[in-house]
């Protein structure tokens, strides 16, 4: 969640100096016209940061006022640049608005490519993963899967938790039911009601992909380590402690990770049915 003095800030810095109609405009584009209402500017803006800061326990709102401010900052930096090519004399926009690329940063904001992001530190970045996954689903033809995933990282690259959470959860779903109707048939898979046992099917290959030695999987209780897996990402209630980008950055590199290895075995298990 974004912090009040950054809400005040940029909407103070970027959206107060416009006029009433343009203000009316992002309202409208944003939904957010029963609530930037007032008798002056001013006002109206102070009920924005007000309702983002009164919900910030609501991933939908806390998307909306990440992409306001974003689409703000961005417009700002487009501009600067492009001021530069003609004033030599125009600063970026970390000399010309201090404060708000110091509390950009607090936020764990950063802008990338002359675009407003949430910046992941690079020590947790794992680069081999992803491109063994983006690979391999293009060698498959799970485009599918591939959609899920490119949304998933986009959200989480734009800060939008909530999205690339559940961006995640499809993506993985979606990745596991192709491999065993690629494996068993459409209309074999698609004859089994229940999505775990669907699932279960990737257990009973040889060799296994979900290999059941290793305690991958338990089709009876679900304490494997897949089956833990796929919990983890269906959380329910609130977790203390967890802040959204942090957990969020761990499903997605948790995601990354997990599927690259399972994608792997998918890959050897084909090569050895069809040598």
């Amino acid at each position: 969640m974004l912090s009040s003095r950054l809400l005040t800030e940029i909407l103070t810095t970027f959206l107060e100096p416009k006029t009433n109609t343009k203000i009316t405009t992002y309202a409208l584009k944003y939904n957010l016209q029963d609530i930037a209402i007032g008798n002056s500017k001013s006002e109206r803006i102070n009920n924005i940061v007000y309702y983002f800061l009164k919900n910030k326990e609501n991933p939908e709102i806390s998307d909306i006022s990440f992409e306001l401010i974003k689409e703000l900052i961005d417009k700002e930096v487009c501009y600067l640049k492009e001021s530069q090519m003609y004033e030599v004399e125009i600063k970026s926009f970390e000399d010309t608005y201090p404060l708000i690329f110091k509390l950009l940063k607090q936020d764990g904001l950063a802008i990338i490519d002359n675009e407003l992001k949430y910046h992941v530190p690079q020590s947790v970045n794992i680069p081999l993963s992803k491109e063994e996954i983006f690979v391999l689903l293009d060698k498959y033809k799970f485009t599918t899967p591939l959609g899920h995933l490119r949304q998933a990282m986009s959200n989480h690259e734009n800060g939008k938790w909530a999205s690339a959470n559940s961006q995640l959860r499809t993506y993985v779903e979606s990745l596991f039911h192709e491999m065993a109707e690629s494996i068993y048939g459409e209309v074999h898979i698609k004859s089994i009601k229940s999505d775990h046992l669907k699932k279960a099917e990737l257990s009973k290959t040889n060799p296994p992909i979900f290999d059941t030695s290793l305690n991958e999987w338990d089709t009876g209780n679900s304490t494997g380590f897949i089956n833990g897996f796929w919990k983890r990402l269906h959380p329910e209630g609130s977790h203390p402690g967890l802040s959204d980008i942090d957990d969020s950055t761990f499903r997605l590199h948790l995601v990354l990770i997990v599927t690259a290895n399972i994608l792997k075995r998918f890959d050897e298990y084909i090569k050895t049915k069809t040598s």
